[in-house]
């Protein structure tokens, strides 16, 4: 029982808390921990070994052990810089601990910050925007009538899905004083007059179909009436 529990820890990967926090607890943190960050390095959080020291280099590279400093310094690859400076060595056991650790993305336990980068990677390439354009079939809806062009059976689409149904259609002289409204000043008395009584309704409907943006092509159009004064928005940002 005794050789299969360690055969089976020996085939398990590196656990931050188990294996990894009281290696470095043991022999780095002592000068890159909270208490004492020699050059500006800590590698007590992940966020502190990705960003480095003062050198600018991260510590750890996740995924890439031989790029990781912390690798280079205790595995004596470098000729100039060894870690720990002082004390015992880490073992050849321990630095292929830290290198299989690094290679599964270096993760921290619970440590906001680690989330392998192979995980993070994938992620991001599954976002939307890095999907190729496409045109989406145009989904098929109950209510055909009321769909007046592609993106008309998109909306019904969900409003059916969800047992909804759209809102009564607006009548023209209703878009018409919602465009006047963005403009007061440049509506027409006659027209407001118009619109109170009922007013030309065809020509309301053309003035409709044809889009009516009068009132956003004069310079007056920014110009908002508040209870005590008038803002002039469009001089500000001519």
């Amino acid at each position: 029982m005794l050789v299969l529990f360690a055969l089976l820890m020996a085939a398990a990967p590196p656990d931050y808390v188990r294996d990894i926090k009281p290696l470095l607890q043991k022999k780095c943190l002592g000068c890159h921990g909270p208490a004492n960050a020699v050059h500006g390095l800590r590698l007590d959080t992940r966020a502190g070994a990705l960003k480095g020291g003062n050198s600018g280099a991260p510590a750890l590279v996740p995924g890439k052990s031989a790029e990781s400093l912390i690798i280079r310094y205790t595995a004596g690859l470098d000729k100039e810089i060894v870690m720990p400076p002082a004390g015992g060595r880490l073992t050849s056991a321990e630095v292929d601990l830290l290198r299989e650790w690094i290679a599964q993305g270096a993760s921290y336990g619970d440590d906001p910050s680690s989330a392998p980068v192979a995980d993070t990677a994938a992620k991001g390439k599954s976002h939307w925007s890095f999907q190729p354009i496409a045109r989406p079939a145009i989904p098929a809806v109950r209510d055909a009538a009321w769909v007046k062009n592609p993106i008309d059976a998109f909306i019904l689409a969900k409003l059916e899905a969800k047992g909804w149904k759209p809102a009564p259609e607006a009548q023209p002289h209703q878009l018409l004083r919602t465009v006047g409204r963005t403009a007061p000043q440049h509506v027409d008395e006659t027209e407001q007059q118009d619109d109170r009584d009922g007013g030309d309704r065809d020509g309301e409907q053309d003035r409709t179909q044809k889009g009516d943006h009068s009132g956003y092509i004069t310079p007056h159009h920014g110009v908002r009436h508040t209870p005590r004064n008038r803002v002039a928005i469009w001089p500000l940002v001519q």
